[in-house]
């Protein structure tokens, strides 16, 4: 797993994203392990990156494959963050390392997907502006860039 955020709409409620695409979606009812409401997506996304470096690391050298060391741990530099939107119940902002995703997780779909412009380092974090007019997204090459909303 790579990121955790809490639905700003329900404090019972939060998300955790794999770096595959996997998002769990999380909600205790109560203290009760019967009262957990636990829901798995898959949002598609291109992980050719990650799968050729779980292939270059071998089980010998400490790598995924044999060892007890996540994933996240072992790729540092392959990130995948996620933030829900301020103003729409059920919207989740995801960054892959190449690729922006806006997920609803009511209607279990991918609403907009935009690959990374050229020259642009692979996205590191995402965190959406409170109007939700702007998405500030952080690189690895160390620059910011911002996107809006497309009506």
């Amino acid at each position: 797993m790579s990121c955790i955020r809490r639905d700003p709409f329900d404090s019972r409620h939060f998300c955790v994203i794999g770096l595959k695409g996997f998002l769990l979606s999380v909600k205790v009812l109560a203290e009760s392990e019967n009262d957990v409401i636990l829901k798995e997506f898959k949002i598609p996304t291109d992980y050719s990156d990650l799968l050729r470096l779980e292939k270059d690391v071998t089980p010998s050298s400490g790598g995924v494959g044999g060892s007890l060391a996540p994933a996240s741990a072992v790729f540092p530099l392959y990130s995948v963050k996620m933030a829900f939107s301020p103003q729409w119940r059920n919207i989740l902002f995801v960054t892959f390392p190449r690729e922006l995703v806006v997920f609803d997780l009511k209607y279990e779909t991918v609403l907009f997907s935009a690959a990374l412009p050229r020259g642009c380092g692979k996205f590191l974090d995402v965190l959406p502006d409170p109007n939700n007019e702007l998405l500030y997204c952080a690189h690895l090459d160390g620059k910011l860039s911002i996107w809006r909303r497309k009506e």
